[in-house]
């Protein structure tokens, strides 16, 4: 019996002395990262393929590259966010310790914080924390048909608004993620007579004091 102690704890040594698996960034994100429906228009399993110019930059962020300092200028939209969530699982998972990120203001930090970083680290599958609602404008009755701009700006804003049904029930605060509407029923002067629209709301959390 006391060999067969011995003997596991010197395996256990041996694995706890044995080096990481040497593997990029790019390499753990395709191979765990999923990428859920509030952060991406293509949820699911990460695919580098997808946007071949962010492998390189991702190389570089690996341990294994001798590269010490990354500049990134880019545009919008081009996956620069998730380039850099993909960094941080892969020292989340591999060299786990503080990281800090900065962000121009406090605002911003937090909207980061719950509509990026929380879906990247905590996404499993569909959840109640996303909703989708769907409903019908007629603009000639009232409202006019920029209501859906009028969604659409405050969107833009990432401010989160208090979501309240027809009876006064409060559900809480939700962020609008994406909203996608169609014109049907045309008056002659081109103007829509029905307008269907659907909002994904997403679960503001409210700050941890």
């Amino acid at each position: 019996m006391e060999i067969i102690h011995d003997s596991l704890t010197t395996c256990l040594l041996i694995d706890g002395l044995e080096s990481d698996p040497i593997q990029t960034v790019t390499e753990w994100a395709d191979k765990h990262r999923f990428l859920s429906s509030v952060s991406s228009s293509e949820p699911g399993k990460w695919k580098t393929e997808r946007t071949p110019y962010l492998k390189e930059i991702m190389d570089c962020l690996s341990p294994t590259h001798p590269c010490e300092k990354v500049v990134f200028m880019k545009g919008a939209q081009v996956g620069g966010t998730e380039c850099g969530n993909n960094w941080m699982g892969f020292c989340i998972c591999n060299a786990p310790g503080p990281m800090l990120i900065v962000n121009p203001t406090t605002e911003t930090a937090k909207r980061t914080s719950r509509m990026r970083i929380d879906p990247a680290m905590q996404y499993v599958g569909p959840g109640t924390d996303t909703i989708t609602l769907e409903g019908t404008i007629y603009p000639h009755f009232k409202g006019g048909v920029s209501q859906v701009d009028s969604m659409r700006s405050q969107a833009s804003t990432g401010e989160p608004l208090m979501l309240i049904s027809g009876n006064g029930k409060a559900f809480g605060r939700w962020c609008i993620t994406s909203i996608s509407d169609t014109q049907t029923t045309f008056m002659k002067n081109g103007a829509p007579r029905k307008v269907t629209f659907s909002l994904t709301l997403k679960k503001y959390g409210e700050d941890k004091r």
